[in-house]
């Protein structure tokens, strides 16, 4: 909840400062880095091949069931409607539009990555209990009742705890081994 409260505040002090951080996004990055970008082939190729990349990353997260918080959606939703604005509302920036299709850009690739990682948000969650025994180890919390013996040992337990109840330490050493098929 704090992280949320902190999004939300963040978002609101960046649109009282935009006209502040757009003169700082122009002077480090846009003016010195973005603007040097040209359309290519090149460029057009290394494009498709990081949303490629991107998206069998996305992918193999939901594989493992990898879903976004409320602040990821936060963000991304935050991100999505910024670039929507400089795209395609505002005129304060031009972006570089790819060779191979002239009315998408480059930045646009930010978008359907943004809007998956959204939907990731909604996406059923795992539940231990759908996992294969044979796939997950056990934890090593302890017990509370011999209905969660899995293993059954309550009674080698009790055993073991009334032999080092009964003997004595004086001054010297003491240990325990466990001998049984297991190890």
């Amino acid at each position: 909840m704090k992280r949320i409260r902190i999004a939300i505040v963040s978002m609101i002090i960046l649109i009282f400062l935009r006209d502040f951080i757009v003169k700082i996004i122009d002077n480090v990055i846009v003016n010195p880095i973005l603007s040097e970008i040209e359309s290519s082939l090149f460029n057009d190729i290394l494009f498709v091949g990081i949303f490629f990349w991107i998206l069998y990353i996305i992918g193999a997260n939901c594989k493992k069931m990898v879903t976004t918080d409320v602040y990821q959606v936060l963000l991304s939703t935050w991100l999505i409607i910024v670039i929507i604005n400089y795209r395609f509302i505002s005129d304060h920036w031009e972006f570089t539009k790819t060779t191979l299709i002239d009315f998408i850009a480059y930045l646009d690739i930010l978008i359907p990555i943004l809007t998956i990682e959204i939907l990731k948000f909604f996406l059923p969650k795992k539940n231990q209990e759908d996992i294969d025994e044979g796939k997950r180890f056990y934890n090593d919390n302890p017990i509370h009742s011999d209905k969660e013996d899995k293993l059954e040992r309550q009674t080698l337990a009790a055993s073991i705890a009334e032999h080092i109840l009964n003997t004595r330490i004086d001054k010297r050493a003491f240990s325990i081994g466990i001998y049984g098929e297991w190890g």
